[in-house]
């Protein structure tokens, strides 16, 4: 496995395992905003970049195990593809190495 493809990977899943612990945290607070803010699951190491959604697209991301919310413009084509624009977000799916490192950390 390339070793950027393995670092892209489980900087994903430790952004989407960080995420889904505001995402629960909103849920049990039974939150009255309509949105919360996330952070970008992109594979910059350094992105500390926001993205506000509601639950439910949180919740029809989280469904399938190898997509990610990223920042437009934060895609890696070369290790994923862009499934769904949003406004103010967009779902990549890994797919390869990328994908099984992702899997390896959640």
């Amino acid at each position: 496995m390339a070793v950027w493809e393995e670092r892209a990977g489980r900087n994903e899943a430790l952004f989407r395992a960080v995420n889904d612990n505001i995402a629960g945290s909103e849920e049990q607070m039974d939150s009255v905003s309509d949105s919360f803010s996330v952070f970008c699951e992109c594979a910059k190491a350094d992105c500390t970049l926001h993205i506000e959604l509601n639950l439910g697209e949180y919740v029809q991301v989280r469904r399938h195990a190898h997509r990610f919310i990223v920042v437009p413009g934060h895609e890696q084509p070369d290790i994923e593809q862009v499934v769904e624009r949003h406004p103010d977000f967009w779902v990549v799916e890994k797919r390869g190495e990328a994908a099984a490192a992702a899997d390896a950390e959640s």
